[in-house]
C-alpha cells in the first residue's frame, strides 16, 4: 500500500512538472520588471531591513501601486534567486515550477488524510492531487514570476496544515511547526490568516468537539503566536502607508450587490475554467435584475444547499467545501483587490478545497457503484491530459511582455492600462509605429505612458508633439528623471537649447549618478560653446560608469577639437 501512494504521489508531482515544464523558457514579464530587474533591494543584503520594515511596493512610491501589502519574504525570495541566477529568467521560473510541484504532492498527502478519516480508499487523494497539478486557472500564479507569493503561501499553508491533520489533540512539536509555517506563509501573503479558521473546522468536523478547552488551546497557541510576531512586524512597517481602497463610490450596498456576481466568477474558474484573461476588466452591476447578480444569488444557494447536506452526511466533504470558501473570502472584499477584481492567481490556494471536494465526489460514486471505477479513472485521465494540455498552451502566452499584452488586449481593449502595456512592449523592441496607436489610447492613464508617448514620437520625427506629450508627463510627475531627460533631447533636437539644459538640469538634480543625464548636459553646454563645463559633466558620467560609450566619444570629439585650434595658428603662419 505504502509503494503504491509513493507512485501515486510520484505522477502527482510528475504531471505538476510536466504541465508547466514549458515556462522554464519564457522570460519576465509585466511588473517582474520592478520586482526583480529594478529592484535596487534585491541587489545585496544590506537592503534586508528596508525589506521586513516597509510595504511591498515601497520600492516604487512615484508610481501610486497600493502600498496594502506587506510581503518581505517576495523581495527575499528575489534577492536570493538574484544571488544564485542573476537576471536569467529560467531561474526564476524554476523556482515557480519546483514550488508548484511540492504544492501538488501537498494536496495529495491532506487528501490521504482526509481520506483515512472516513476510511476510505486514496482515489480521493490521487483524483485531487491530479486536478490541482494541471488545473489551467493555475497559470497565471505559476507562470508569473510575480506571483511566487500565492505559490510560496499555498506551500507554508498547506504545510501547516499536513503537520496540524498528522498531530493529535493539545500542544506538539508537529503544532509547533506548523506555526513556523503559518508565519512564513503570512510573510508571503496575508490569506494564509484563515488557516487558523480551517483548521478550526477540520478539527471539530473530525472529532474535535470531545477536546478539553486546554487541549484547543495547546494545539492552536502556536499558531497564535505566529499571528501574533506577523502583527509585530506588519504594523509597524504598513503605519506610514496611505491604505489604498478602490470602488468605494460604490458604496456599501454597491459593494455587497457586486459581491455575488464575484463569487460566481470564482466559482466558474474552479468548475469551468475557459476565458483565460491576464486582467479581466471589472464593470459594476447597480440593478438587481442583472444577470450577473442572478447568477450569484444561484450560486449562494447552490453553496448554501450543498453545505447543509455535506453537513450532516460527510464531514470531510463539508470541510473540503468549507476550506475552499475560507481561502476565497479576501478575494471578496471589493475595495482592496484593485481596480479590477477578479484574478485567476487569486484562486491559487481555495481550489486546494475544491478539488479536495471533487475527489471525495469521484470516491463517493465508486463507492455507490462499485463497477464504475474504469470510466471514473477513464474519465479523470482525460481531464488531466485536456488540463495540462490547456496549461502548457497558455504558459505560451506569459511567454514574455509582448505575448502576454497582445492576448490581453485582445480580450480587454478597453482596459488603458492593457494597452499601455502593449505599447511599451512593441516599443521595446523597436516597433514604434505600432506602439504608439496603444500609446495615444493610453495616453490619460499615467505620466508614465505620456513619456513612453513622448519617446516614441521624437523616435519618428514628430518633435512637437514629443514636446506637448512630455511637458504634460513632467508636469504631473516632476519627480520623474526620466521624462525630464527625455524631454532634454527633444528639445536639444528642437534647436532650443535654453530649454534644453534647464530639462537636464532638473534630471541632473533628481538623478545624479545617472551616466545618461550627465552626458546629455553634457552635450548641450557643449552646444552651448561652454566646454569646461561640458567636459566636468562628461567625466562625472565616466565616473559613475567607466564603460559608457557616448560620454567617452564626446569627450574625445572635445579633445581632438582642442587639438585643432592649438595648432591651427602654427599652421597659418607657415610660409
Amino acid at each position: 500500500m505504502a509503494g503504491s501512494r509513493r507512485l501515486q504521489l510520484a505522477l502527482v508531482c510528475a504531471c505538476a512538472a510536466l504541465a508547466y515544464a514549458n515556462t522554464l523558457g519564457n522570460q519576465f514579464a509585466w511588473v517582474d520588471v520592478l520586482l526583480i530587474e529594478s529592484n535596487p533591494w534585491i541587489r545585496d543584503f544590506q537592503h534586508l531591513g528596508d525589506i521586513f520594515g516597509s510595504d511591498l511596493w515601497a520600492i516604487t512610491p512615484e508610481l501610486g501601486l497600493s502600498r496594502n501589502y506587506y510581503r518581505p519574504l517576495v523581495h527575499v525570495t528575489f534577492l536570493l534567486c538574484r544571488a544564485l541566477f542573476g537576471l536569467k529568467p529560467w531561474g526564476y521560473h524554476l523556482l515557480m515550477l519546483v514550488g508548484h510541484v511540492i504544492v501538488s504532492g501537498l494536496v495529495y498527502q491532506v487528501g490521504l488524510l482526509f481520506c483515512a478519516r472516513r476510511q476510505a480508499g486514496p482515489l480521493a487523494a490521487l483524483a485531487a492531487g491530479l486536478l490541482f497539478a494541471v488545473h489551467p486557472i493555475h497559470t497565471e500564479a505559476v507562470a508569473w514570476v510575480s506571483s511566487v507569493n500565492d505559490v510560496a503561501m499555498a506551500v507554508g499553508v498547506l504545510g501547516a496544515a499536513w503537520w496540524m491533520m498528522t498531530s493529535g489533540p493539545g500542544w506538539t512539536a508537529r503544532c509547533v511547526l506548523a506555526g513556523v509555517a503559518l508565519f512564513l506563509a503570512l510573510l508571503f501573503k496575508e490569506p494564509a490568516v484563515l488557516l487558523p479558521a480551517m483548521m478550526v473546522v477540520y478539527d471539530f468536523m473530525t472529532g474535535g468537539r470531545a477536546w478539553s478547552p486546554r487541549q484547543w488551546v495547546g494545539r492552536y497557541a502556536p499558531l497564535l503566536v505566529a499571528l501574533a510576531l506577523y502583527a509585530a512586524l506588519r504594523l509597524p512597517a504598513l503605519s506610514g502607508a496611505h491604505r489604498t481602497l478602490h470602488h468605494m463610490s460604490l458604496g456599501t450596498w454597491g459593494l455587497i450587490l457586486n459581491t455575488l456576481p464575484l463569487l460566481a466568477q470564482y466559482l466558474g474558474g474552479l468548475v469551468l475554467p475557459l476565458e483565460f484573461n491576464a486582467v479581466h476588466v471589472f464593470t459594476p452591476i447597480d440593478s438587481p435584475a442583472d444577470p450577473q447578480l442572478i447568477a450569484g444569488v444561484a450560486a449562494l444557494a447552490g453553496i448554501v444547499l450543498a453545505a447543509l447536506l455535506l453537513w450532516r452526511h460527510a464531514p470531510t466533504a463539508f470541510v473540503a467545501l468549507s476550506w475552499c470558501l475560507l481561502a476565497m473570502l479576501p478575494q471578496l472584499y471589493i475595495p482592496v483587490l484593485g481596480t479590477n477584481a477578479f484574478a485567476e492567481r487569486y484562486l491559487y490556494l481555495p481550489s486546494v478545497g475544491f478539488v479536495l471536494l471533487v475527489g471525495w465526489g469521484l470516491e463517493a460514486l465508486e463507492r455507490r457503484w462499485p463497477s464504475t471505477r474504469p470510466w471514473l479513472l477513464g474519465g479523470l485521465a482525460l481531464v488531466v491530459v485536456a488540463g495540462g494540455v490547456a496549461t502548457a498552451l497558455r504558459n505560451r502566452v506569459w511567454y514574455d511582455d509582448l505575448t502576454l499584452w497582445s492576448d490581453t488586449a485582445s480580450k480587454s481593449p478597453q482596459e488603458t492600462s492593457v494597452q499601455a502595456g502593449l505599447g511599451v512592449a512593441l516599443l521595446k523592441r523597436g516597433r514604434i509605429a505600432e506602439a504608439i496607436p496603444h500609446l495615444e489610447l493610453a495616453r490619460m492613464s499615467s505620466p508614465d505612458v505620456r513619456n513612453n508617448l513622448g519617446l516614441a514620437y521624437a523616435q519618428t520625427g514628430r518633435l512637437p508633439e514629443a514636446e506637448t506629450v512630455l511637458r504634460e508627463a513632467v508636469r504631473l510627475a516632476p519627480e520623474d528623471a526620466g521624462a525630464w531627460l527625455n524631454l532634454c533631447l527633444v528639445l536639444k533636437n528642437l534647436k532650443q537649447l535654453p530649454g534644453a539644459l534647464e530639462a537636464c538640469e532638473t534630471a541632473a538634480r533628481l538623478e545624479p549618478r545617472l551616466p545618461e543625464v550627465r552626458t546629455s548636459l553634457g552635450q548641450v553646454l557643449w552646444l552651448q560653446g561652454r566646454v569646461n563645463e561640458a567636459e566636468r559633466q562628461l567625466q562625472e558620467a565616466l565616473a559613475a560608469k567607466p564603460d559608457f560609450t557616448p560620454a567617452r566619444r564626446l569627450l574625445e570629439r572635445i579633445a581632438r577639437d582642442r587639438k585643432r585650434n592649438s595648432e591651427r595658428p602654427q599652421d597659418e603662419a607657415r610660409p
